[in-house]
């Protein structure tokens, strides 16, 4: 687990090498109030996706290239099988979006999620 976390750091920093300055954080977000708009700037940046399950139930998000909902067209999408207890990634290229970043959380209650992302 430590590895993992140390990759996920240096891989979030490394992004930041790339022409960009840096990507910022959502704050953890509990499936309760998972579908949020993360960002609703036209032309932000997906930069990484760190999901944390309860150990229990399997966790699933999807965000959208959309300022106000899951709706139009994904980006990105993962499900976190709840022995796994954490995944996600890190993009050292960040996904660009024409709309803005919304999230869409399914899956368990305790579970939550971090989006990494950037604003122009």
């Amino acid at each position: 687990m430590k590895k993992f976390i140390v990759m996920m750091v240096v891989l979030l920093f490394g992004a930041s090498a790339y022409g960009a300055d840096y990507c910022i954080s959502s704050g953890t977000k509990a499936v309760a109030g998972g579908n949020v708009a993360i960002s609703t700037e036209a032309g932000a940046k997906l930069c990484g996706v760190i999901i944390t399950t309860n150990g229990t139930n399997d966790a699933t998000i999807e965000v959208w290239d959309n300022a106000s909902a899951a709706s139009g067209t994904a980006l990105f999408n993962m499900t976190v099988v709840s022995a796994d207890l954490r995944g996600g990634g890190i993009f050292p290229y960040p996904i660009a979006s024409a709309n803005g970043l919304f999230l869409d959380f399914n899956g368990c209650t305790a579970c939550s999620v971090v989006v990494y992302y950037r604003e122009n």
